[in-house]
């Protein structure tokens, strides 16, 4: 190849590879993953080695994952009265503030003493809201408010520069506490809702029978969250729960006709209180979905020497390893417009480059032209200029070039 044709050719392979890296940058900024670590009872009881696995490794992994907030689904605990029990998980939660990193809890039924209404308990018989009171999370930029009960909180977060509403909810939320978390959506309203409660959903099948699908059902709690609640307010897009088993999943239509995903996510009925595993949930802005994934920080830290038959890293079944496809743009356009972090600086909002005043071309490399491995084609537009301004990207053989 002569040098004039050698110089087109890298020109076009530089451009080629710096727009690559762009794109690559921007998908990844329209990325964040939400931790949820679901019943960790027996741990409490048994082996609080194992609940720490989980909040080390969100801890030394956040920054590559980009982690950006975990939900904890109740029962953390398994003895309501145990202090021993409350000072253990107190102290593996704190891995979390220690790294610096935020997160929400909400009680289960193993975190307290009365199973009556939030509003109707002696708070001076509950261990819940001495250890994880409202003052231990004031500080944190991601904080909202409580209930002043102590059993309901709400904090918001922000991922690839969406901000997002948590609303954890008690495991027998009074009719005051629906009030109360009315309130909060009414002064928040222009935030997409992740709702999180011990008790949504549960399920028909028996753990294990691979055959049963379809099981998810409401628990009592979760129809009357849904009918007096979640169908009415159209910024609840997710709720995700523990206390039943095994995982389950389904999708309604709430009052506005649109999609509520609801997640079910426990292990505590499987080898060792669980094992360890936990779930992972990777928001994708632009390419529309939320993957999910099942995995054990206990086992992953096993030699492999040491694993038994019942120590698996990965959950890969339907029930723990799915993606849901969800259009954030259209789901979220009854309240509010989606904005989306461009790059790696997660403070700006995605303006599309090739309508910034004064480009004079733009070109994306989606490989749709140009397939890896392929040759660039001799004729014919490589790359489109989708600033409209006729700037295609071609490929040009110069006059008396040679290989």
């Amino acid at each position: 190849m002569n040098k004039p044709a050698f110089i087109v050719l890298a020109l076009l392979l530089m451009v080629m590879s710096l727009g690559a890296g762009a794109a690559a940058q921007d998908a990844a900024a329209s990325r964040f993953t939400l931790a949820v670590i679901p019943d960790t009872q027996r741990y409490a009881a048994w082996n609080p080695d194992v609940f720490a696995s989980q909040t080390q490794w969100i801890a030394d992994n956040a920054a590559e994952r980009n982690v950006v907030f975990t939900v904890h689904l109740g029962d953390i605990t398994e003895n309501d009265n145990v202090v021993e029990e409350w000072e253990a998980v107190s102290d593996v939660m704190a891995i979390l503030e220690n790294a610096g990193l935020q997160y929400s809890t909400v009680p289960g039924n193993h975190d307290i003493i009365s199973e009556v209404p939030d509003n109707e308990r002696d708070l001076s018989a509950e261990l819940y809201p001495v250890y994880f009171p409202a003052s231990r999370f004031e500080n944190n930029p991601t904080f909202g408010g409580f209930t002043e009960n102590g059993f309901n909180n709400y904090f918001i977060f922000e991922g690839a520069g969406q901000e997002f509403l948590v609303l954890g909810l008690d495991y027998v939320p009074s009719d005051e506490t629906l009030a109360w978390a009315q309130g909060v959506l009414d002064a928040h309203a222009t935030l997409p809702v992740i709702l999180v409660a011990h008790s949504i959903l549960t399920s028909t099948c028996e753990l294990g029978d691979e055959t049963c699908t379809d099981g998810a059902v409401f628990t009592s709690t979760g129809e009357r969250l849904w009918e007096d609640f979640i169908r009415a307010n159209a910024q609840i897009f997710l709720t995700i729960n523990g206390h039943s088993w095994p995982p389950e999943r389904m999708t309604l239509q709430n009052d506005a006709g649109n999609d509520v995903h609801l997640m079910l996510t426990n292990y505590q009925a499987e080898f060792f209180g669980g094992n360890g595993h936990m779930r992972l949930l990777e928001f994708d802005l632009v390419n529309s979905t939320i993957s999910a994934t099942t995995f054990s920080p206990w086992v992953m830290a096993k030699p492999e020497n040491r694993r038994g038959p019942s120590d698996v890293v990965e959950k890969t079944d339907d029930r723990n390893q799915f993606v849901i496809d969800i259009n954030f743009a259209e789901r979220f356009a009854g309240f509010t417009e989606l904005v989306v972090a461009q790059g790696d600086n997660g403070g700006d909002t995605m303006t599309d480059p090739a309508l910034i005043e004064g480009t004079v071309a733009y070109w994306r490399f989606d490989g749709e032209n140009t397939p890896e491995g392929e040759p660039i084609p001799a004729e014919g537009v490589v790359v489109t200029d989708v600033s409209g301004n006729g700037n295609d990207l071609v490929r040009v053989d110069l006059p008396n070039a040679s290989p």
